[in-house]
């Protein structure tokens, strides 16, 4: 009986031991800034074999679906460079993909790969869209930002993070009220998110965020400057 009761305990301390080992080393895992970068600034990063290759010309852009322009727009605003297609997109192309933040939130309902996303406007006296997609790239975070206006991109940044610069993103959503994705698509100072591994998709009414004096509150200026500022995002489009 007592050998018994001994062998079931070292199987639960040794069980135990092995678990606690996993854990360690999942909170271990280290971001290499060095060897995600050479990962995202490869060519073959986000490559699509049917239109990346040399025989399809850039200008075919125009001869494409309207579903393979929306999964090469897609591509775009993930891709920390821009790619053969950036300048092709404007707003007299009638397949051209035109941002919508309802559909941003469907894609990415679908898609596993981002962890985080969310997109802003159209605002602006150009009724600019700033969308910022946060995918895991080995042990690290790629985020990407890119800005579109009237059907075009005018701007793309990126930046990579640790795992703890993602929960403070996510710390510093905390304060707001949210709700449930709107029905129909809103346009001025307004935020449409969707957060994977927690299955949450909301919406954040910037404009609400104001105090007594009708200025921003410190809490969104907090989310506004860790963005513009803290993440240390590098430029590589600017149009």
């Amino acid at each position: 009986m007592k050998q018994t009761l001994y062998l079931a305990l070292i199987l639960f301390f040794n069980s135990s031991i092995l678990n606690s080992a996993c854990s360690f080393k999942n909170i271990e895992c280290k971001c290499d800034t060095t060897k995600v970068i050479k990962i995202i600034l490869n060519d073959n990063y986000l490559r699509i074999s049917k239109y990346d290759t040399s025989t399809f010309a850039p200008d075919s852009f125009y001869t494409l679906s309207a579903k393979e322009n929306r999964l090469l727009w897609f591509r775009d605003i993930e891709s920390p460079d821009p790619t053969k297609f950036t300048t092709y997109w404007n707003d007299y192309v009638s397949k051209n993909y035109h941002a919508n933040n309802k559909d941003f939130i469907d894609y990415y309902d679908s898609n596993s790969e981002a962890e985080l996303a969310f997109q802003f406007g159209p605002g602006g006296m150009m009724w600019s869209y700033h969308s910022f997609v946060i995918k895991k790239v080995e042990c690290c975070y790629l985020v990407t930002h890119s800005v579109f206006t009237h059907a075009r991109f005018r701007y793309k940044e990126y930046a990579i993070i640790d795992a703890f610069e993602l929960q403070k993103i996510r710390n510093l959503l905390v304060p707001f009220d949210t709700t449930s994705i709107p029905l129909k698509d809103e346009y001025g100072n307004h935020g449409y998110f969707i957060d994977k591994p927690y299955n949450k998709k909301f919406f954040i009414n910037f404009k609400k965020q104001v105090d007594a004096s009708n200025e921003p509150t410190k809490e969104l200026m907090r989310f506004y400057n860790f963005l513009d500022d803290s993440l240390k995002m590098k430029t590589t489009y600017d149009f």
